[in-house]
């Protein structure tokens, strides 16, 4: 309709104009996934080495689980700090310098000489990881844009398929060309970060700091839903690395063989990333709220569906568990960077370092109540944990509507001369 200024001949125009994430944004975020499942592959080719390190320095099984539980919980705990820093110093190119020193120093497990020198491998080692999550993850949700839920699924899926694809890569170097020549692994890392540092764009570059005020004030004003997102995803966590830990011990018990044990971890974890990708997509439509009901909520009745029958049932249940449990893991760092867009770092190593050693912790206290009750039994508690985070998502705030807006269009007002 003519408004005001028609008298003048000029019409105000409301056009439903395309919107389109610029192209070298995707770009950028296809190469930080890479990147990311670059990254997890040295992460999880340690445990695929570690038979060749207790072998190599005659280690008891203490001083061998000493190595990756020291690696994973720098790794974990780490990633706060250096979520600040990334964001208080955005200049310093944590992600592309912290793959190549990871690469590096995983790759030459097979050089020190002293179970010493190796443990501090791994905790450097474990520090440099710990510095690329956060920067990383808040450039994924940058280079999205208008897709964030579905560009931070995107890098969390990268990052899962690591850990998959890492222990066969390393014991593929390792067993037809020895220990020492797992070097070689670190040369993906060099290429990988030429790119990324090429791809790196001037905006992320040079985002000022806040200020301590500045910086203090969105978490301030967001304490509440910041507080449900967290204890939310450290709930979620802690039903999925204690399922992921037990299932194949489960799957034995039951009478199956190693193998097929084996292959229902990958069942879960597997649809798990094609549920990750679809949720993140579908959370860029019908808002995060909603996503995060369906997976916490939908998963429970299937948890107990797999968990309480056998046969090609259960394994129907458990395809149908793990894309819908692990269908927001993005879209959890997604709404936590919407909250704080301008601390994407710091908010991100919140939802991802600090929630995965809380929800980890949980994995000894299942076995002790498998101990006492049995393994069934401690997974029929460790379930009950999707009561209490689809109550905190229930109880998170309406979504904002940049949160929900589509690819599909905006609405954009023009001022045109009728004629």
């Amino acid at each position: 309709m003519p408004n005001d200024n028609s008298a003048k001949g000029t019409l105000t125009v409301h056009a439903e104009i395309p919107d389109k994430s610029h192209p070298a944004g995707h770009r950028q975020l296809y190469v930080l996934a890479v990147s990311h499942l670059m990254l997890d592959a040295y992460s999880g080719s340690l445990s695929a080495v570690l038979p060749l390190l207790i072998q190599k320095f005659s280690l008891s099984l203490t001083l061998a689980a000493l190595l990756p539980t020291a690696y994973s919980m720098i790794a974990s705990l780490g990633q706060v700090p250096f979520g600040f820093l990334a964001d208080r110093f955005p200049n310093i190119n944590f992600t592309v310098w912290c793959l190549i020193l990871t690469g590096t120093l995983i790759s030459a497990l097979g050089w020190p000489p002293l179970y010493s020198i190796l443990l501090v491998f791994l905790i450097l080692a474990g520090v440099s990881a710990a510095a690329y999550h956060p920067q990383a993850a808040a450039m994924s949700g940058e280079a999205a844009r208008n897709l964030r839920g579905f560009g931070m699924a995107v890098f969390m899926t990268a990052g899962r398929l690591g850990y998959a694809v890492g222990p066969l890569m390393a014991a593929l170097i390792a067993a037809f060309l020895g220990l020492k020549y797992l070097v070689l692994g670190a040369l993906p890392a060099y290429v990988i970060a030429v790119f990324l540092h090429r791809r790196r764009t001037p905006a992320q570059q040079i985002a000022p700091w806040p200020g301590r005020a500045g910086f203090l004030e969105p978490f301030a004003k967001n304490s509440r839903p910041l507080a449900l997102l967290w204890s939310m995803e450290a709930l979620r966590t802690g039903v999925m690395t204690g399922l992921t830990t037990f299932l194949p011990l489960l799957f034995v018990e039951r009478g199956y063989s190693l193998v097929t044990a084996g292959a229902s971890l990958s069942v879960f974890v597997g649809m798990g990333g094609i549920g990750n990708l679809v949720g993140g997509r579908l959370a860029d439509r019908i808002g995060r709220k909603p996503m995060f009901l369906i997976s916490m909520l939908g998963a429970l009745p299937l948890a107990y569906g797999f968990l309480w029958t056998g046969g090609p049932a259960s394994w129907v249940f458990l395809a149908l568990l793990g894309p819908v449990l692990l269908s927001t893991l993005g879209v959890t760092i997604a709404k936590a960077q919407e909250l704080v867009p301008d601390s994407a770092g710091t908010v991100s190593s919140l939802m991802m370092g600090v929630t995965w050693t809380v929800g980890s912790a949980g994995i000894l206290l299942i076995g002790v109540v498998a101990d006492w009750i049995g393994l069934s039994a401690a997974l029929a508690l460790l379930f009950l944990l999707l009561i209490p985070a689809g109550w905190c998502a229930w109880l998170l705030p309406p979504d904002t509507e940049n949160s929900r807006q589509d690819q599909g269009g905006r609405l954009e007002t023009r001022c045109v001369e009728s004629s």
